[in-house]
């Protein structure tokens, strides 16, 4: 579907369309292709299996009304409609076929009228609050539906990080940094780290889960404090520490 769209996929846009697994996160550069990917997900999805539910979750209502409308409405005319829509909004396509595309925004109040799901795909998780991630997943339960989170990172908080760095089996995780899309020049990303604080640049382009900018203590520290027994208190008979 993307070659017929005059794309070409990247080698993990790729990975993720091809791939049969149900639960797949992925850690992705700003601008690398995330979108793009959700969409044709949704569209092979909603075209190929009759009476499918595909829903895509964005941080908020614009975001969500951009990707529908700038990605999967546009595709799919590319495409030439090869399954006529019986209805088509702002942020919802419904096909001949008995399947749907929706877009909505990551609130947990826009997910629970939804049920039976085939398809889930949150882009920017990591901006979507942990309300959502408890909404979304009962959602699931019959249908036994994929779910895909793909996001840039956010900082060391959220569920979305809390999975990324479970390293569980359950799920299938990829990281992909800005240097790994061939359509950003690799000379202007050099010339972005010169002019960005290097936490914002790792965050931004690298995949990295950085600590709030400016914070004192990274939550590693923080931890530790806690968790690392060989770490003892500068003062401990004081009354703070007891």
């Amino acid at each position: 579907m993307m070659t017929d769209c005059d794309l070409a996929p990247d080698p993990w846009q790729s990975e993720v369309l091809l791939s049969d697994c149900n639960r797949m996160l992925f850690v992705c550069s700003r601008q690398v292709g995330k979108s793009t990917v959700a969409a044709f997900m949704c569209l092979h999805q909603a075209l190929c299996v009759p009476d499918s539910t595909c829903l895509i979750f964005s941080p908020s209502m614009r975001q969500s009304g951009e990707i529908f409308r700038k990605k999967v409405l546009l595709y799919y005319n590319q495409l030439g409609k090869p399954i006529e829509a019986t209805a088509e909004t702002q942020t919802m396509l419904e096909l001949e076929n008995g399947s749907r595309i929706v877009s909505l925004p990551g609130e947990a109040a826009t997910v629970r009228g939804f049920s039976a799901a085939s398809l889930i795909v949150v882009d920017e998780a990591a901006a979507t609050s942990n309300d959502l991630w408890i909404a979304l997943n009962p959602m699931l339960a019959v249908s036994q539906g994929k779910l895909v989170c793909i996001s840039s990172p956010m900082g060391q908080q959220g569920w979305f990080f809390d999975l990324w760095k479970d390293e569980g089996p359950l799920w299938h995780r990829t990281r992909v940094d800005a240097y790994q899309c061939p359509r950003i020049n690799p000379d202007w990303l050099e010339e972005q780290r010169t002019m960005m604080p290097e936490d914002a640049f790792s965050q931004e382009y690298l995949c990295s889960f950085n600590a709030p900018l400016g914070c004192v203590f990274s939550t590693e520290a923080l931890n530790d404090m806690f968790n690392d027994d060989s770490i003892k208190p500068l003062y401990p008979n004081s009354e703070w520490v007891k």
